[in-house]
């Protein structure tokens, strides 16, 4: 499992990838880029980001959101590169608004492409970064955390629809999903919610479609009841209180 952490707080820090354990990767103090653009004047600029930090909360009471990166951005396609990322519409202002409204917050997904050797551990890193990029340009100053698993196997515990991943965020991130919620589009993503005790959210992103037809199943019944399913992510961000 490989993590990126994205508080400001933390310390640059990295370890080589272990072939026999979990795979754990420190980052912190990350450049999130001005969130007005390049062609704001930099005293301008300057002045708006104080202002923006001065707003942004320092407190999260509410409850934890964990969020798959495919409630996020179009993950139908290999994400081999910071061009692969394709944003879904309002999903920015979505990360914002649940941020503002007082959650916790941290984003999860499956990378299997590190076990099938089509991408390297530190190539998602780069993704990452450069998804953390966006968010600072649209405003998102902090996250509590995002955790990715390198495969998609079953006896991955760290894998979803295992919680391997939910677990350590609350042991290292010092959050609870219970009573939270879990977004995504997938149906391993409300089963891992699930699994932790939080409301499960479908996301009706991009492959929802094939997801909602195996919740319809009789096996998922009890989990189709608990489900919510809303348009977008922005749509469940504008519908928490």
């Amino acid at each position: 499992m490989g993590r990126f952490s994205v508080d400001r707080s933390m310390n640059v820090g990295g370890q080589a990838p272990s072939p026999t354990m979990p795979q754990t990767q420190p980052y912190g103090q990350q450049n999130y880029g001005s969130p007005y653009g390049q062609q704001m004047p930099q005293q301008q600029q300057g002045m708006m980001m104080q202002q923006q930090q001065q707003s942004w909360p320092t407190f999260f009471p509410k409850e934890t959101i964990g969020i798959d990166r495919g409630a996020i951005l179009n993950d139908t396609k290999p994400i081999l590169n910071a061009s692969d990322i394709e944003l879904l519409p309002g999903a920015l202002d979505a990360i914002r608004t649940i941020r503002l409204k007082g959650y916790k917050l941290v984003i999860f997904f499956n990378e299997p492409l590190i076990t099938q050797g089509k991408i390297t551990t530190q190539a998602v890193d780069s993704n990452v970064q450069q998804l953390m990029n966006y968010f600072g340009q649209a405003g998102i100053l902090t996250i509590d955390g995002l955790l990715y698993a390198t495969s998609n196997m079953k006896e991955d515990l760290f894998a979803m629809p295992n919680n391997g991943m939910m677990k350590r965020a609350e042991n290292e991130m010092k959050v609870a999903f219970k009573g939270g919620y879990f977004a995504g589009n997938k149906l391993y993503n409300l089963k891992a919610g699930d699994s932790v005790h939080a409301k499960p959210i479908l996301i009706k992103s991009p492959g929802y479609e094939s997801e909602e037809t195996k919740l319809d199943t009789f096996a998922n019944k009890e989990l189709k009841n608990k489900t919510k399913t809303f348009n977008s992510l922005l749509d469940f961000a504008n519908s928490l209180q």
